[in-house]
């Protein structure tokens, strides 16, 4: 694992080295998310993210998972019910040049959406802070971003300004962000060269909306179906007497 870590950091140095290059180095990334079971503990692959990326494109990638559920007591002689719905077609396409995101995604519904989006610079601040991942240094950094604040851990010896999802604009590769709530995870599983594969926006028909548009019929979406799904568990509970809270989370706010 070190070796092949190594031997990325030289190649992707000498890009930079090098302006003439025409083609840009690629790598591929992999992150996951770890998933609290109802045991405890962390089933660290059930969710898992891909970031393909070099110095001006990036296509990042939700992987299919299967849906996820867990359960635990409220306290209250309840349960809690967490469920992960999964990710069926998901990516998150960047072009800095143009400073543009394109994410493609289907909701709860199975509606297909095309967002159109601007690449945001996020007020980083880098602290002194410093650690290893996977024996790769890496360095702290905050930001509040869109109603989230974030912690990132760059890596300053892979000068790509990129990141997980919609985070970047540090100078080196983000390896390991999080929100306060840790509702937004990202923590580093491996990373590998591929060469100088391109990097272009997979074909995909969908809705175009703006991420404004985007995020009221998001939230409609997700109000009906629970609100069937709640529907549903009380005529067929008979004598059980649920009591069905609903609580939906964006990554986003504009509000």
């Amino acid at each position: 694992m070190q070796k092949a870590i190594s031997s990325i950091l030289i190649i992707l140095t000498s890009g930079i080295l090098f302006t003439g290059l025409t083609a840009q180095p690629t790598i591929e990334v992999d992150y996951y998310k770890p998933f609290e079971s109802a045991g405890g503990g962390y089933l660290e692959e059930n969710i898992s993210y891909r970031l393909r990326c070099n110095a001006v494109r990036s296509l990042f990638m939700f992987l299919t998972q299967e849906n996820i559920e867990s359960s635990e007591e409220d306290g209250n002689g309840g349960f809690e019910v967490s469920i992960w719905l999964g990710e069926e077609e998901h990516w998150l396409f960047k072009d800095y040049g143009k400073k543009e995101a394109t994410e493609y995604l289907m909701s709860i519904q199975e509606n297909r959406y095309i967002i159109d989006d601007r690449l945001h610079p996020m007020k980083w601040e880098i602290s002194g802070e410093t650690k290893n991942i996977e024996g790769i240094s890496v360095t702290k950094a905050r930001c509040a971003h869109r109603g989230r604040w974030y912690t990132a851990w760059f890596a300053p010896a892979i000068p790509i300004s990129n990141g997980p999802w919609k985070l970047g604009g540090l100078p080196g590769l983000i390896l390991e962000a999080y929100d306060d709530e840790k509702e937004v995870v990202f923590l580093f599983k491996s990373l590998k060269q591929i060469g100088n594969a391109p990097i272009s926006m997979p074909p995909s028909k969908g809705r175009k909306v703006s991420l404004e548009t985007y995020l009221e019929l998001n939230e409609k979406e997700t109000k009906q179906y629970f609100e069937f799904i709640e529907a549903r568990m009380k005529s067929t509970s008979g004598d059980v007497d649920i009591d069905f809270n609903m609580k939906f989370t964006s990554w986003e706010s504009l509000k």
